[in-house]
């Protein structure tokens, strides 16, 4: 039994060198495999061409690849330093304008708001040895004053083209407004000064 094993190897050793010194020379082979027959008892390896050659009745066909099975990944490398920033790239062209959004949802109705119930308030005034008239007309409680204005009554002129003038007619504060107007100097001894009187007029109204 134990001669049998040493017979058997030899004939494997013989067997492997054979085949290495054929593949060395080996002109062809087909798909990276090499294709040879074995003489079947005998041990003896020829390369064939199995495209062109086959094995014989009392050979054994055999083959094999020329290239190795693929080995395992090595292991990964350390991480490279960062490279430099690259120059900024030139500016884009601008894009498309886009499509006009959907119209939003009507806002809540929101407080009223201006004047209402306006009324006209008016006071007179005569004028005084000085020649002045002045008056200042009041708003009511609950109202706002929005304007006003100024007049002269009575006798507004002479034959000679003089008459009492507006000097003033404006807000004297929130509440009331301020009109005054004077008689020419030659009314103050002719007896014209008594005749005319100044009218002052506010705008007052409520708020909503």
């Amino acid at each position: 039994m134990n001669g049998f094993i040493s017979r058997f190897s030899h004939c494997l050793v013989v067997l492997g060198v054979g085949v290495s010194a054929l593949a060395g020379g080996l002109a062809y082979a087909s798909n990276d495999t090499i294709t040879a027959c074995v003489l079947s008892g005998q041990g003896q390896v020829r390369i064939i061409d199995p495209s062109k050659e086959q094995c014989k009745k009392n050979e054994t066909l055999v083959s094999w690849s020329q290239t190795g099975p693929q080995g395992p990944p090595g292991p990964q490398g350390a991480q490279g330093p960062q490279g430099p920033q690259g120059a900024q790239g030139p500016q884009g062209a601008q894009g498309p304008q886009g499509a006009q959004g959907p119209q939003g949802p009507q806002g809540a109705q929101g407080p009223a708001g201006g004047l209402n119930m306006v009324q006209v308030v008016q006071a007179t005034a005569t004028p005084s040895s000085s020649g002045f008239a002045t008056v200042l007309i009041n708003c009511p409680a609950g109202t706002t004053l929005t304007g006003g204005g100024a007049d002269v009554l009575g006798l507004v002129g002479d034959t000679e083209g003089f008459g009492p003038r507006i000097v003033s007619s404006r807000p004297f504060n929130p509440n009331q407004w301020l009109a005054s107007a004077v008689s020419p100097f030659q009314w103050l001894t002719n007896g014209n000064n008594a005749l005319w009187q100044v009218d002052g007029f506010a705008l007052c109204a409520k708020g909503n």
